[in-house]
């Protein structure tokens, strides 16, 4: 298991790779945004493969074999078919291989594997549900994470601007939080540079650090980490990106301001 933030590249070049997450994580987005680059060096390069972009949810003909679906989809390009799969000249990506009827599954997902075990040196990426992806298909997974705090300020400021942003990222974290980061900031913020990384991100404090106690023996930061990671949270629900630009939209729409409930 290893940890990066440019999928794209990385999936170039993993080359053959299936993208694991939950609805709304950006799947089908990373696919899109991969698509693009390889489209950008094809139009530069005659050698360089074609992406195929095509979502499996259309693919509801359970008498349809899958290159027949392909090529449909394909437009005018899927005359081509057979001389890009000849030339190594295609880029196969399926989107939303868990959107295949639930009834075609088995069946369809063998004809899926079956075209990768058939085209060994296509670069291939495929997208699914992690909790679907029930067929091994022998790629490399590459699992899309939910969005940690950090991250959710920064999309909210990038959307939004930065008072708007700012103001959002604090409903959706609540006073509570506001106050203690900057209590937690006020504290270690001279003695450590990476403080807001801890504050949001960090499962313990390091070695020798600590930060204050209540009368009953637990600390601040125990009490931090349970309302942190509160499950019934707004900031649960905003860890998914989907659900995120939903709660900015709904928030705008409010003239800033967001309903009590999720």
């Amino acid at each position: 298991t290893r940890h990066f933030e440019d999928a794209v590249r990385e999936l170039l070049a993993i080359r053959r790779a299936v993208v694991l997450g939950e609805p709304g994580a950006g799947k089908t987005t990373t696919l899109w945004r991969l698509a693009r680059s390889l489209y950008d060096v094809a139009q530069q390069d005659s050698t360089a493969p074609i992406p195929l972009l095509v979502k499996l949810g259309k693919w509801i003909d359970e008498a349809q074999p899958l290159t027949a679906f392909i090529a449909a989809e394909l437009g005018d390009l899927g005359a081509q078919l057979d001389a890009l799969w000849n030339e190594k000249r295609a880029a196969l990506l399926l989107d939303g291989l868990n959107e295949i009827p639930a009834a075609q599954h088995k069946r369809k997902f063998e004809q899926v594997a079956d075209l990768i075990r058939q085209h060994p040196d296509v670069m291939t990426v495929i997208t699914c549900r992690k909790q679907d992806y029930t067929v091994d298909l022998r790629f490399d997974q590459v699992e899309i994470t939910p969005l940690d705090p950090l991250r959710i300020r920064e999309f909210a400021v990038r959307s939004l601007d930065q008072p708007d942003g700012d103001a959002l990222f604090w409903k959706l974290a609540g006073d509570s939080a506001r106050r203690q980061e900057a209590a937690f900031r006020e504290q270690f913020a001279e003695q450590h540079a990476d403080w807001n990384q801890l504050f949001w991100l960090a499962d313990g404090l390091p070695d020798g650090l600590q930060w204050g106690w209540f009368s009953d023996n637990s600390t601040y930061w125990e009490r931090w980490r349970r309302e942190r990671d509160n499950p019934s949270g707004l900031m649960l629900l905003a860890r998914n990106p989907y659900m995120l630009r939903m709660l900015a939209e709904v928030y705008i729409d409010r003239d800033g301001d967001l309903p009590p409930n999720r």
